[in-house]
């Protein structure tokens, strides 16, 4: 987790109790001239678990989101937020 008060930008990731539901959020307040996509490294998952990104066909693993993490689109605007839901399967 970053703090919007050090940095341009934020992340928060919540996980169900039951650790089948993952809700990951990512704000950035500026747009940056140069431009590196950042990485959204989460916890708290299961190593060997699979996880499916709502919305997409893509299916990671639980170590694979926590070691090698998400990687967020190219943004081109300020004040861009952006919602991550994954489904354990």
């Amino acid at each position: 987790m970053e703090s919007p008060f050090e940095r341009n930008t934020v992340s928060w990731c919540f996980v169900s109790e039951d650790e089948t539901k993952i809700v990951c959020c990512y704000y950035q307040i500026l747009a940056e001239p140069i431009y590196t996509n950042p990485v959204l490294k989460l916890k708290g998952l299961k190593e060997n678990a699979l996880y499916r990104l709502n919305g997409q066909d893509k299916i990671f693993s639980g170590s694979e989101l926590m070691y090698a993490g998400l990687t967020v689109p190219k943004i081109e605007g300020d004040f861009y937020s952006e919602i991550y839901i994954l489904q354990r399967i």
